[in-house]
């Protein structure tokens, strides 16, 4: 009886993996935040705030966040080094025009391609440059959830000013007083609250000393009220739609031409060069900022109640296996490079999405036009649907005043 039982659950097993083993994957995405930075600003009474302290300048890539994203690319090598080839050629990178996210991107890819063979161009210079992708920093409606789109500008302010998010800061109004008092700057609500707690996380990160009033109760519930602005601020379909939509539909553009298999009916001097840098790459990846990794998880009803770590990544699987799965996953937590499974809402086997059910829990937050629904006229701004700005408009776009979240 025992080896019967033992019989058929070999035969079982077996049976599984031959189903595991033939879905196929067809090409990997990768949407990772930048790693490890200097602050963006000081506050007034900054013991850290001259520019000595921070020979990288404000706001850009240390030498931890260099090696938090190498690292985090050798991880991605062994994780798909059955799939991926030494060729650096079957890379895809677009990224966030912020230098911190651009150096990131090469950091993680050159992680993952080290030179080999044919590919090695100097015996003792152990890297190869990459072509990245990007827009104008605020007027990249993909990759900067900043740019400028005055309907989501406005939408964020009402979220800053409803009923929910009043009552919640009510009970920190203590905090604020004190942070305004030590800080030297005006900290009225948790917003103002959570820039404080970014420089001082970061000082104390890199090991400088905080002043006295800064004790471990404080930075609590800093970390609290900054893990709750991620909660109010991207909440809303409208935020998703237009913060999210121009990279969704990217991306189910990319999951079309590669079943597909698209290749160009044209002349390559007719397709835009960021089409032309997509064909037969199998391999995506995408640079930018905590804000948008948060907002995607948001849009995916996939949010985990807690700001993005540097380094975090979304992973979009393609396979086949007589239909199309979309795998999905996430690491929040790069030094032990856990992943762990995604569910996005609107799919019915936990991470393992149909491509059918995919496309339609993510169609509605797809703009139509990306431009109007922003409330941008060609005067104000050029961004089309795509996401693509007109030469003429940069430099009138740079000027444009709007309220900042300074977490990016």
């Amino acid at each position: 009886m025992t080896a019967k039982v033992n019989l058929v659950l070999f035969v079982l097993i077996i049976c599984l993996n031959a189903h595991t083993s033939s879905a196929v994957l067809k090409a990997v995405f990768i949407i990772h935040r930048h790693g490890d930075r200097t602050p963006i600003k000081a506050y007034k009474n900054d013991p850290y705030g001259n520019d000595t302290n921070w020979i990288e300048g404000w706001g850009q890539l240390t030498a931890k966040g260099k090696r938090r994203m190498y690292n985090l690319g050798r991880f991605f090598r062994k994780r798909y080094g059955d799939f991926l080839t030494n060729s650096p050629r079957e890379v895809f990178i677009r990224s966030s025009a912020a230098e911190r996210c651009l150096e990131s991107a090469q950091m993680l890819v050159n992680g993952i391609y080290a030179p080999h063979g044919a590919w090695i161009w100097s015996e003792d210079q152990r890297w190869l440059p990459f072509p990245i992708q990007t827009e104008p920093r605020f007027t990249d409606g993909m990759m900067n959830p900043e740019s400028v789109c005055p309907i989501a500008k406005n939408e964020q302010n009402r979220i800053r000013q409803s009923p929910e998010v009043l009552k919640w800061q009510e009970t920190y109004k203590d905090l604020f007083n004190y942070l305004s008092l030590n800080t030297g700057e005006s900290v009225k609500d948790m917003f103002a609250a959570e820039k404080v707690y970014d420089t001082l996380r970061i000082q104390k990160e890199n090991n400088l000393k905080l002043p006295e009033w800064v004790n471990e109760k404080v930075m609590t519930k800093l970390r609290k009220i900054t893990s709750q602005t991620f909660c109010f601020e991207y909440s809303t379909r409208i935020i998703h739609r237009l913060r999210a939509g121009l990279f969704l539909n990217e991306l189910r553009q990319r999951f079309k031409d590669i079943i597909e298999q698209k290749t160009p009916t044209i002349t390559r001097r007719q397709i835009p060069s960021a089409e032309i840098a997509t064909l037969g790459r199998k391999l995506f990846i995408y640079s930018t900022h905590d804000t948008f990794i948060a907002i995607l998880l948001h849009a995916l009803g996939a949010f985990n109640m807690m700001s993005p770590p540097y380094g975090s990544s979304i992973i979009f699987e393609l396979h086949s296996d007589g239909e199309h799965i979309i795998k999905s996953f996430y690491i929040n937590e790069t030094q032990t490079e856990i992943v762990h499974p995604l569910k996005i809402s609107g799919c019915s086997d936990g991470e393992n999405c149909k491509l059918g059910e995919f496309l339609h829990a993510t169609e509605e937050l797809i703009p139509e036009n990306w431009k109007r629904e922003c409330g941008l006229s060609s005067e104000e701004n050029s961004i089309g649907s795509s996401g693509t700005t007109s030469h003429k408009d940069k430099h009138t776009q740079s000027q444009n005043k709007v309220g900042r979240k300074t977490e990016l």
